[in-house]
């Protein structure tokens, strides 16, 4: 990540991070809102700053929302990649 003012090692600057993505700032707090950006820490009612190590795993593919995590484990059960180890339990069966 280039280009970005980091505060505090950490925090990075909403406006800055749109600035380089070429976006509107109000566009990512929609998509965080939406799960699709990472969460923002709200400062004043105009400036937010996003955590630098999520939005590094964002920007390379690797952030995830907690749906989508969840439905690739779903998709992964379907497939028979997961077993479910309750089935047996519940007929009593060990």
């Amino acid at each position: 990540m280039t280009d970005v003012q980091v505060v505090d090692g950490e925090l990075v600057p909403l406006r800055a991070v749109a600035a380089q993505l070429h976006v509107d700032p109000a566009r990512l707090r929609r998509m965080s809102l939406a799960g699709e950006f990472p969460a923002l820490l709200r400062i004043t009612r105009k400036h937010y700053l996003v955590r630098r190590a999520e939005l590094e795993a964002w920007q390379a593919g690797r952030w995830t929302t907690e749906s989508a995590a969840r439905a690739a484990l779903v998709a992964e059960a379907v497939r028979g990649g997961v077993r479910n180890r309750r089935r047996k339990s519940a007929r009593g069966h060990s």
